[in-house]
């Protein structure tokens, strides 16, 4: 069995410190955050997408410490009735896809979405939760 941990956990660590402290706990994996609403503090989506050297030296940073990237996740919605929200959210899984398949990553975590209650809905009509804080700032 192998465990990791979700890194937007350490947004206030750069990337090897917090494989440090990761390493450290006796972990064995990482889920990284590619964009959305967990956000790209540990990985430069773009950066790694156009560049093979870029994404070979990255992945040296997880190896050298016996570390694997478990998951890329971007929790966002991509069928919010917002549609800039929700073409944001489409192009951002769609480049987690992408670099996933770059970099032998098996999983992309995501976000279903939540869309709203008519085609003139202004908001996601089930907000359960306050995070997103898109959820919180919703009126009744």
């Amino acid at each position: 069995m192998k465990l990791g941990v979700f890194t937007p956990l350490f947004a206030n660590l750069s990337l090897e410190d917090m494989l440090d402290k990761v390493k450290a706990a006796g972990l064995d994996s990482v889920e990284i955050g590619t964009g959305g609403n967990p956000g790209n503090h540990h990985c430069p989506t773009d950066e790694l997408l156009e560049s093979e050297s870029a994404r070979i030296a990255y992945l040296e940073k997880f190896t050298s410490r016996g570390l694997t990237i478990s998951a890329f996740s971007c929790h966002d919605n991509p069928i919010s009735p917002n549609k800039a929200e929700a073409d944001a959210a489409d192009e951002i899984l769609r480049k987690s896809i992408k670099l996933a398949s770059l970099m032998n990553v098996p999983v992309v975590n995501t976000f279903s979405g939540t869309a709203g209650d008519s085609d003139d809905a202004k908001a996601p009509n089930w907000p359960v939760i306050p995070w997103p804080t898109v959820y919180s700032d919703i009126k009744a």
